[in-house]
């Protein structure tokens, strides 16, 4: 869109409405793909275990896991095909699975986690009979290998090898610890306040394979969820919900597969699937709209402080908080952000030139400030070089310093 010179409004759209239509296709093709119990855990993962993270559109995790259920999709179509195939069918088929495992696994590490889990449950349900075992194996080595390669270069990146640094300095006692932990306390209060759907569907699911007699698929399944119950709450100590959601959110498919697997196959009316389908999405789709007013007032915040700066005839400020002051952090969720929106916001309101704010502590602040910043706009990471910014959309007074003015100021005047 940008490069066919599309006006601002419509690149934003265009980027916006990429998160979700790549949801909608893949739902579609595992749809068309007779999937069906894969486009219920794409539903399940979208509204299960979450309310704030479902807005949070272009977290790579959900792309993840789009890639992740065609690649299974991709599995259930070739399983129902006949043993016997040829040698290009099938190394078509691997070089398929093998790029869509990647793009899944390498999108999110995260992801390494439902994948895996819901590999275990494909070949534990269809190992015993199978008539394609050579290629069930050979498929395991090509996703071990993947798994193990992003495990590898993960501890390349700063960020995912703090996290891979806490996992390998554990012991049994930080196991054992984890049952009585912040992020345990946040877990199970979700269950109780919010996502209790999880608990009755994986109850659901256990029942369904004990009538089944899949005592060791029931292992399997029990003992996943509790490993990667175990592992959140050594990594992670609660923090935002929009954040937290999204590391919890493939709870919503590795809590509810006995349930769509076992459970809803068995239920013979058809009407009865759909409305009990219905229910689900229907009240969890109630909760997550009772969070949009947070959503719609971010925006408006921002709006706010563009037009307070316009009373102040300027067009760069810092906004300052003391330490410990988290107001406006709760206001506009990811905070961070600022510089960037509040831009997009002057840019479609048809500022020129357009007007940008960053959020920094006092003493941030106070560093910025020994330097002139007039040729450059602050982000949350590096000075970006005004020149450098595209032209096309973006206008940024290159003359006039960034204004600093306290938090606590705009609140006693009530902005």
């Amino acid at each position: 869109a940008a490069k066919c010179h599309l006006p601002l409004k419509a690149v934003l759209m265009c980027y916006s409405a990429s998160f979700a239509i790549f949801p909608l296709l893949t739902g579609l093709i595992l749809y068309r793909l007779r999937a069906y119990a894969l486009v219920v855990l794409l539903g399940f993962y979208y509204t299960l275990y979450v309310t704030e993270a479902y807005f949070w559109t272009n977290n790579e995790l959900h792309q993840g896991v789009c890639w992740m259920l065609l690649l299974f999709g991709l599995v259930h179509t070739v399983s129902g095909q006949e043993a016997k195939t040829g040698v290009f069918k099938a190394a078509v088929h691997l070089l398929l699975f093998t790029l869509l495992a990647f793009l899944a696994i390498y999108t999110h590490p995260t992801v390494m986690v439902p994948c895996g889990f819901l590999w275990g449950y494909y070949l534990l349900d269809n190992w015993k009979g199978s008539q394609k075992k050579p290629l069930m194996v050979t498929q395991s080595a090509l996703l071990c290998a993947i798994i193990i390669f992003k495990y590898l270069t993960s501890t390349q990146n700063s960020y995912d090898s703090n996290f891979l640094a806490k996992l390998g300095k554990i012991n049994l006692q930080d196991v054992l610890d984890t049952f009585t932990s912040g992020m345990a306390d946040v877990i199970w209060k979700g269950y109780l306040r919010n996502y209790w759907f999880i608990p009755i569907l994986f109850l659901a699911g256990i029942i369904a394979l004990v009538r089944r007699k899949k005592f060791l698929l029931l292992s399997f399944v029990v003992l996943a969820n509790l490993a990667f119950f175990v592992v959140l709450c050594l990594l992670f100590y609660g923090g935002d919900t929009h954040y937290i959601e999204s590391e919890l959110m493939p709870f919503a498919i590795m809590g509810s597969a006995a349930f769509v697997y076992e459970l809803l196959p068995s239920i013979r009316r058809e009407k009865t699937v759909i409305l009990l389908l219905s229910f689900i999405f229907v009240v969890r789709l109630s909760l997550i709209a009772m969070v949009i007013p947070k959503f719609t007032g971010r925006v408006q915040k921002v709006e706010s402080l563009l037009d307070e700066m316009k009373r102040r005839k300027i067009t760069k400020m810092i906004l300052t908080h003391a330490d410990g002051d988290e107001r406006l952090e709760r206001e506009l969720i990811v905070s961070w952000a600022l510089p960037f929106e509040s831009i997009y916001v002057s840019a479609l309101r048809g500022e020129q030139p357009q007007r940008t704010i960053s959020y920094k502590s006092e003493h941030e602040a106070a560093d910025l400030q020994k330097e002139d910043l007039s040729m450059n706009m602050t982000t949350p990471f590096v000075l970006w070089y005004i020149p450098d910014l595209n032209r096309r959309y973006f206008h940024i007074d290159s003359t006039e310093r960034y204004s600093v003015v306290p938090y606590e100021e705009l609140l006693k005047a009530g902005k």
